[in-house]
């Protein structure tokens, strides 16, 4: 069985040193900046380059986080940053941006390149996107349950790795916009506020922390997972102390190399360091709840400063290695009358010769084999070791003992110095020709067929939900007989275990006279061109910069959403070799969750009759909504975009713009369309502009 590699984080050179004095096999960090846990410690300049050394001298791994969104504008310094990575030797970047991922296939084809939790890799075809854009491993969303991680391990076209420890997010990693939303923190950036954090209250009941997870704690459960072939088990916490990176770490480390569950003690003793109200496995379980909800209790436990001590005293007493460990060398000397002594060195294929002085008759004592091998030997300090050293002396002869030194100096000085970097191939890949935009599209969104007014005719495509094309049939069959325009939506948090259900309802779709399907996640992509229907891509793929939009259409979209994070000027400023469009009206998809808040308030009534939604501490109340027919739920925006009397966005070049209707009824659905046709006003008294005229930070 291959040997599971424990990956742990490191926020801080000191908790890079606890990391690894714990037994990590390998850590990640980031520097300054593109990195996901921006207010971290993290690794600049000089620091980097140390810390990428310090793992290579303690034989630990190094994986750099270049884990978030970068915009055009951005492209030529994460480039820099990303070449200067390569000099340094790091055994591998873990990114979230697919522009990124398409890059550094031209850039640095042998870096070694992770695809983040943030890509949203959670199902089989979603990993083969990943491969197709050079990624070797991909990290499975913390939501995924120990049975979707054996059939992922099994079949997956590159190396898995989950998490094993640490914080939950609630929102599916990726598809969260409530900090960039309520205050242009964008955790896509990493600058995620935790709003998720933060008290809510629903339908009239009293303000809970209902969107706070408790850490994830799978020590029980690694056996388990080194047996279904899971290749990294990553531990959660740059934000945490180093204490935490010690004590977490050398447990994991421990019962890896025992083969052993946990005890009770164990876990307590973690916990002390760090915990929200205990720990949860139940996504890796499958299941879901209220159990799984807590927060941490600023009244630290009594064992709190006893705890942290001990982690200090473990890490103190640790020696790190004191140089990198010495490159064997073999030498073959020949010393012959009347020529040059010569004393060649072979190291890792390479040989070189050095010359020294023509050897003498000896008067005395001739040179002996035993004494040139004893000082050739003599290769202290200078990070070679003589492996293995062949005299060919001819009889009678001698050669100074310094000559012998000088030789051997020579040859090792001509030896090259070990070289960690990674080739880097400096061409960027280019970008295929531009599409003009002759005409805009208006796409509408329904979140129910029975949404559709009469006026949406006028569309170039309506989309409905993917299971009402088997579910509501007749209103399907009449609105394609008037002519409408149709499109599938296919839900947004749909993974593997789905797959075989949304096959058959996408080839009813088709039948039933759909032409696209609006995708969210790559993991869709496969299914929507297998029936037959042409992939949009939804805001769900966070597409930032012009690299982004290359590589879509290079997995084979039809077009795609740009990030709703962007500004006006930087989605004017993509370079649109497929076409790109925007959302333009609707309540922003905030959060897409495995858990109900309702099913965890009152209960699972199992008629998914949801509340009106979340309200915040503002008194503002965000709608809860269904994710198809599933069981997940999306959290929306409190206030609805409104771009339709925005100059800015009429002259924006794209190529298509969504009207997203979610709890909207048919009349003002009608309203809106009109008003994107330039007929009417429908904009509300409480409304929002996004984040196009805000921007993130």
């Amino acid at each position: 069985m291959p040997a599971m590699e424990i990956l742990s984080p490191a926020g801080s050179p000191q908790a890079l040193r606890a990391a690894v004095a714990s037994g990590a096999d390998a850590v990640y960090f980031g520097g300054g900046g593109f990195n996901a846990r921006h207010f971290a410690q993290n690794f600049e300049g000089e620091d980097m380059a140390r810390a990428i050394a310090f793992c290579r001298q303690n034989g630990v791994r190094s994986y750099v986080t270049v884990n978030t969104l970068v915009s055009d504008l951005e492209l030529p310094a994460v480039t820099a940053y990303l070449k200067e990575l390569c000099e340094l030797g790091v055994d591998a970047v873990i990114v979230q941006d697919t522009g990124l991922m398409r890059m550094l296939q031209s850039l640095a084809p042998e870096l070694p390149v992770i695809a983040s939790t943030q890509a949203a890799a959670n199902s089989l075809p979603a990993m083969e996107c990943m491969r197709r854009l050079g990624c070797t491993r991909a990290v499975a969303g913390r939501e995924l349950s120990g049975k979707e991680l054996r059939a992922l391990c099994k079949d997956a076209p590159l190396e898995v790795e989950a998490f094993c420890h640490g914080a939950l997010c609630y929102s599916v990693s990726g598809q969260c916009y409530l900090s960039a939303v309520v205050g242009r923190r964008s955790a896509n950036r990493g600058k995620c506020a935790g709003p998720c954090r933060l008290p809510y209250s629903m339908g009239g009941g009293q303000p809970r922390h209902m969107l706070s997870l408790k850490d994830s704690c799978l020590a029980a459960k690694l056996q388990d997972m080194q047996r279904m072939g899971i290749g990294c088990v990553k531990i959660e916490g740059r934000m945490k102390r180093p204490e935490y990176v010690s004590g977490v770490t050398r447990l994991y480390r421990t019962l890896l190399d025992e083969g052993r569950a946990p005890t009770r003690r164990e876990v307590e003793r973690v916990g002390t360091l760090f915990s929200r109200a205990g720990f949860t496995d139940w996504y890796y379980e499958g299941r879901t709840g209220r159990d799984m909800f807590g927060m941490r209790d600023e009244r630290v436990p009594e064992k709190y400063e006893s705890a942290l001590a001990f982690e200090r005293a473990c890490v103190d007493k640790w020696t790190p290695a004191a140089a990198p460990a010495a490159r064997p060398v073999d030498f073959s000397l020949s010393v012959q009358e009347g020529r040059p002594a010569r004393l060649t060195a072979l190291c890792g294929g390479v040989s070189v010769t050095a010359e020294g002085p023509v050897p003498e008759a000896a008067r005395t004592r001739p040179l002996a084999k035993e004494d040139a091998r004893r000082a050739l030997s003599k290769t202290g300090g200078t990070g070679f070791e003589a492996r293995s050293i062949c005299c060919d002396i001819a009889p009678g002869l001698m050669l100074p003992l310094s000559a012998l030194n000088a030789l051997r100096r020579s040859a090792l000085e001509q030896l090259p110095a070990p070289s960690h970097e990674i080739p880097w191939v400096g061409e960027a890949p280019s970008l295929p020709p531009a599409l003009p935009v002759t005409k805009r599209e208006l796409l509408c969104i329904f979140q129910s067929v029975g949404q559709v007014p009469d006026n949406a005719v006028r569309a170039d495509c309506c989309f409905v939900p993917l299971h009402e094309f088997e579910t509501r049939q007749t209103e399907i069959s009449a609105l394609r007989t008037a002519g409408f325009a149709l499109g599938a939506v296919i839900p947004k948090g749909a993974r593997d275990k789905d797959f075989a259900l949304l096959s058959a309802r996408l080839a009813a779709a088709r039948q039933a006279g759909a032409k696209r399907a609006l995708i969210y996640n790559l993991g869709h992509l496969s299914l929507c061109l297998e029936a037959g229907l042409a992939p949009v891509g939804d805001i769900g793929l966070n597409v930032y910069n012009s690299q982004a939009v290359a590589a879509m259409k290079e997995l084979g979209l039809s077009a795609v959403t740009a990030s709703c994070e962007l500004s006006f000027p930087q989605i004017r400023d993509l370079h649109k070799c497929l076409p790109v469009g925007l959302l333009a009206y609707g309540r922003l998809p905030l959060m897409l969750s495995e858990n109900c808040p309702a099913a965890n308030e009152f209960g699972c009534t199992g008629r998914c009759r949801l509340p009106a939604g979340l309200t915040d501490r503002m008194g503002e109340t965000m709608p809860l909504l269904r994710d198809g027919d599933s069981c997940r739920t999306v959290l929306c925006n409190a206030k609805t975009l409104y771009l339709a009397d925005r100059q800015e966005f009429h002259s924006l070049r794209v190529h298509f713009a969504s009207l997203l209707f979610t709890t909207e009824d048919t009349a003002r659905c009608a309203q809106v369309i009109d008003a994107y046709f330039g007929e009417g006003d429908a904009k509300l008294a409480d409304f929002t502009r996004g984040l196009y005229t805000r921007g993130v930070l």
